[in-house]
């Protein structure tokens, strides 16, 4: 029965990330100021783009950390790994096309 529950626990969750009061609040119609469905699906959709994109950097800032992220260190550049120790780290590929199969 759990395992039936996962998919719709994940919904609510991004239902709750969504309404945040904090951030895209879409629970909330006093703070679009125009009327009408159609400003209200399009100021729905960019509210559902932006809680999308805060989502996707949290997860690149979280790959990026040496260190597990708290409120406290999140600001420092030392808690993540810099673009040359990622390129120091990262095995070199072959750039050159192979040629194709005659």
């Amino acid at each position: 029965m759990e395992e039936l529950l996962r998919p719709r626990d994940t919904v609510e969750s991004q239902n709750a990330f969504i309404k945040d009061s904090a951030t895209e609040d879409i629970d909330s119609p006093m703070k679009r100021r125009a009327r009408g469905n159609t400003f209200a699906s399009l100021a729905v959709t960019l509210a559902l783009v932006s809680a999308n994109i805060r989502k996707i950097l949290t997860f690149i800032q979280s790959e990026l950390a040496r260190v597990p992220l708290t409120t406290k260190n999140k600001s420092f550049a030392s808690t993540y790994y810099s673009s040359a120790e990622i390129t120091a780290a990262t095995p070199p590929t072959d750039t050159a096309p192979s040629p194709p199969p005659s």
